[in-house]
């Protein structure tokens, strides 16, 4: 049986190792093909590893993960994204919230 792969994008070292330690991907019908720190990064190695699953974070630098995934998107319609990121209560209660935007994502916060 086919394993799914899957690449996981964070800045932050500690996260993706995390990730990696935490999950029993094997268990799973999973492994972790490739990382990427960064939005650019995470569109090349996309385009390159094409995975099936990617776990990444909002908040990367120089792109943010919602832009990654709207590009990513456009070459691999099918490909599934899980979206992790932390925000504090008392820094979101002081951002005004966005307008609804349509979108294809469904999800759970687990905030």
């Amino acid at each position: 049986m086919k394993r799914l792969g899957v690449l996981l994008v964070d800045d932050e070292i500690m996260i993706r190792e995390g990730f990696k330690r935490l999950f029993d991907w094997e268990t799973h019908g999973c492994e972790v093909v490739g990382e990427a720190v960064g939005g650019m990064e995470a569109l090349a190695k996309i385009d390159a590893l094409v995975p099936d699953i990617v776990i990444m974070d909002i908040n990367i630098p120089i792109m943010n993960g919602l832009k990654v995934i709207e590009l990513a998107r456009m070459k691999h319609p099918d490909m599934a994204f899980v979206v992790v990121s932390t925000i504090s209560r008392s820094h979101a209660s002081r951002r005004p919230s966005p307008r609804p935007r349509p979108s294809r994502a469904s999800g759970r916060s687990l905030a």
